[in-house]
C-alpha cells in the first residue's frame, strides 16, 4: 500500500511540474514574435532547471505532511480509554 502511495504523489508531483512547464512553454512560443528570442530562450533554459527545484520543493512538502499524518494516527493510538468509575 504505502508504494502506491508513494508512486501516486511521484506522477502527482511530476504532472503538476510539467504542466508549470506546458504552461511556460506556451506562453514562449506564444510571446515569440514579440519578444526578443535570447530572453525567451534564456527562459526556456531557467525554467528547465526551476522544474528540478520545483519537483525536489513538493517532495519535500509531501513527506512533511506524510510524517505528519502519521505523528497524527500515532496519537490517537497512545490515547488511552478510560475505565468508568463505580458509582
Amino acid at each position: 500500500m504505502e508504494i502506491a502511495v508513494h508512486q501516486y504523489f511521484h506522477v502527482r508531483v511530476q504532472m503538476m511540474t510539467l504542466s508549470f512547464m506546458a504552461v511556460v512553454t506556451s506562453m514562449c512560443i506564444y510571446l515569440r514574435d514579440k519578444k526578443d528570442p535570447v530572453v525567451l530562450s534564456m527562459m526556456m533554459n531557467y525554467i528547465l532547471h526551476i522544474q528540478g527545484a520545483i519537483a525536489g520543493l513538493l517532495y519535500c512538502y509531501i513527506g512533511l505532511e506524510q510524517k505528519m499524518i502519521d505523528a497524527e494516527k500515532s496519537m490517537v493510538m497512545t490515547k488511552v480509554v478510560q475505565e468508568k468509575e463505580i458509582e
